[in-house]
């Protein structure tokens, strides 16, 4: 293919293709382009036929390098229904903004003046319709004095000031609808569960369908590694199934005959087959979607206070005016006084700073379902953390090998890693990593082996039967033995650690103490949070006290909650709210779903539960906890904002009004500088919020 360079910037380049071309096609171009290590972004238009390409300064070379590698491959076409709905609603967005815009500054002017004043009642009709319909509910609130300012207006045959306050209203309304959208995509996104096709076991063969046509009662094979696309019952096989997504807990849940599975959940060990309960489109993962999709973007507590007080503002403009009137008989103060309206600046500036915040968290990877939670987050006095997934980083590292005699310590951790090293499990991948770090090479010397999936594993080695695996392999399942001195180190280690043992010819060999660590930035947000004014942190875990105190101790945590289960981290939470405090809690699991749903406000990581993601307020999406404090400071900006404003909207508007009732300014000049600085004050509210979410 051929491209002609539009433009040649630094770092930038734009081209374009002598035909257009499909979207799918400009898909499969951004991706084969963005292999290119120097390229750090593209974007293609299939409309103009253009693409951008940004890069690396000094590497254009290699951007025509692979500029001309794409004419000599084919590209292959991309359907990406995600990302054509982000683009469609762009457009959408850009589209209604420009007509906007261009009907009011480009068209209008040029329209004869009778056309001209038609489209202006025609404009004018729905805020009338939608004021006359407030006062049929017995409701004085902003849509009637929004439909008066723009009546008498009209009916003064004062155009200009009409058509400016329709123009204002209708950018507000505009601006709402896209940020309520936006939101709601970005959500659904990041819950998506993409599967092309599964593997249907019938009578006679197995083969593969679309997942689109799956249907209850069908039969499904599951293999190793693979995302369980349907929530189902297991009827034949066993395998682990990592859930840390819906549980939180880092070590898989063991699936047998009866089990229930969930789609998104991975089949990490064995292999299952499962009869379908839900179709795809009914899976508990798109019922959380499509509730999302239905459900509008939460507006923050400011939000409707200011349009309370804006509906409160209403009736005292009116008697304003009305005594201006009475006192003077002077109809030009009058509307002057009446166009002079606090509501419509605080009306679309609140807004416009909650939704400027929304979009600098979006930029930086965290989803806030509605400008109401990130208030809370500003004001939460309390952050409660689950422990597993959430302040730790759910792989597990070995902290401790002990081995019984006569069995040396190095040899013992030598023989776990030999025989853990052919099954990719987490703890046994920790086991092998360990015995690397410590120079531990261990040649094969055991014979095959035997894999007992979500038990352990069988083998023998120099002629000698051994065992690794749980405490109910070894030592239920297979009875090894153990003196009371033995019993005595598993005990005081068992409550601290996750432990995995051996035995040799049914006797105890020994055990490997391992241990989920802390995230790298827990402890530091954790003081960041306490530098933000927060004044409680607690941490809820089902660990053992040892565990837990430990865990607390490392990261500076005031309280923790050892051995909690999941309606007791809810009823903990319970007892804060009756006492007071504001609660923001942050989990990842399923465990955690009573809680988070409690709590003034819910915070989840990009790896949480489905369902956890679904009930939390705040999506953190980059999977690290640097962010939380980053969030707190985002809303404390976005109150002082709001604030800030209504001080600026207060002060100008009431010297408007003082120079409307004294006659010093007209009704043009009241309406135009009250319309001007409304849109000053909106614009001011929209813009980036500085030193924060960066």
């Amino acid at each position: 293919m051929k491209f002609l360079i539009v433009r040649d910037l630094p770092g930038r380049l734009r081209l374009r293709t002598p035909s257009r071309f499909s979207r799918e096609f400009g898909f499969g171009l951004e991706d084969r382009l963005r292999r290119t290590k120097e390229i750090t972004n593209v974007v293609t238009n299939e409309i103009t036929g253009s693409l951008c390409i940004d890069y690396v300064p000094g590497t254009r070379d290699k951007i025509w390098e692979a500029l001309a590698a794409c004419e000599k491959n084919p590209i292959t076409p991309v359907v990406d229904e995600s990302r054509s709905q982000e683009i469609e609603l762009k457009r959408k967005f850009e589209n209604k903004l420009i007509k906007l815009f261009v009907g009011r500054y480009v068209i209008r002017p040029l329209l004869p003046y009778p056309v001209r004043k038609a489209v202006l009642f025609l404009k004018a009709i729905p805020f009338i319709q939608q004021g006359l319909d407030s006062l049929l509910s017995t409701n004085l609130n902003v849509e009637v004095l929004d439909a008066t300012a723009i009546s008498i207006s009209l009916l003064r045959r004062n155009y200009s000031t009409a058509g400016s306050t329709i123009f204002l209203l209708q950018l507000s309304d505009l601006l709402e609808e896209w940020t309520t959208n936006r939101t709601k995509l970005d959500l659904t996104k990041t819950l998506e569960l993409n599967i092309d096709k599964v593997l249907l076991v019938e009578e006679e063969e197995t083969r593969w369908i679309p997942a689109h046509d799956i249907e209850i009662g069908d039969r499904l094979a599951i293999s190793q590694g693979s995302i369980i696309p349907v929530d189902g019952t297991v009827v034949e096989g066993l395998g682990t199934v990592d859930e840390s997504k819906m549980t939180g807990e880092s070590e898989p849940s063991v699936k047998k005959e009866g089990s229930i599975v969930f789609a998104g959940t991975v089949l990490g060990e064995g292999s299952l087959e499962i009869i379908v309960d839900k179709k795809l489109e009914h899976s508990r993962m798109n019922e959380i979607i499509e509730a999302i999709e239905s459900a509008s973007a939460g507006k923050s507590v400011l939000e409707y206070r200011s349009e309370e007080l804006a509906d409160r503002i209403v009736p005292f403009s009116f008697l304003t005016a009305l005594a201006v009137y009475g006192i003077t008989r002077n109809i030009t103060k009058t509307i002057s006084v009446l166009l002079v309206d606090y509501s419509c600046a605080i009306k679309l500036s609140t807004p416009l700073a909650v939704i400027a915040a929304l979009r600098q968290g979006a930029k930086a990877e965290v989803l806030i379902k509605g400008g109401r939670y990130l208030e809370e987050v500003s004001k939460a006095d309390s952050f409660v953390f689950d422990k597993t997934g959430t302040l730790t980083t759910s792989e597990p590292i070995v902290k401790k090998v002990i081995a019984f005699e006569p069995y040396e310590r190095d040899e013992f951790l030598r023989t776990a890693a030999c025989i853990e090293e052919h099954f990719p499990h987490s703890m046994g991948r920790a086991i092998v990593q360990a015995a690397k770090d410590e120079g531990l090479s261990h040649a094969e010397r055991h014979a095959e082996v035997e894999y007992i999936v979500a038990h352990g594993i069988t083998t023998r080695l120099e002629g000698k039967r051994i065992l690794i695996g749980s405490y109910h392999y070894i030592f239920e399942d297979n009875e090894a033995s153990c003196t009371e001195e033995q019993w005595d180190l598993i005990e005081k280690n068992s409550e601290k650690y996750s432990i995995i043992y051996m035995s040799v010819d049914h006797k105890a060999a020994g055990f490997i103490c391992l241990q989920d660590p802390p995230r790298p930035e827990a402890k530091k947000m954790i003081q960041e949070l306490r530098d933000l004014d927060v004044k409680n942190i607690y941490m809820l875990t089902g660990d053992g006290e040892r565990a837990a105190k430990g865990m607390a101790e490392v990261l500076g945590i005031d309280d923790y909650r050892s051995g909690v289960l999941p309606d007791e981290k809810a009823s903990f939470l319970r007892d804060l709210k009756n006492k007071g405090h504001k609660i923001a809690m942050i989990g990842d699991g399923i465990n955690d779903s009573p809680a988070l749903a409690l709590a003034d406000v819910s915070i989840s990581m990009k790896d949480s539960s489905d369902l956890a993601k679904d009930v939390a307020d705040v999506v953190i999406q980059n999977d690290s906890l640097e962010k939380l404090p980053e969030i707190r400071k985002l809303g404390l900006a976005m109150e002082e904002r709001i604030h800030k404003n209504y001080q600026t909207i207060i002060g100008f508007n009431t010297a408007l009004l003082v120079l409307g009732v004294t006659g010093l300014a007209s009704p043009t000049f009241t309406a135009t500088a009250h319309n001007l600085s409304t849109l000053l004050i909106g614009i001011n509210g929209a813009r980036d919020y500085k030193n924060v979410m960066k």
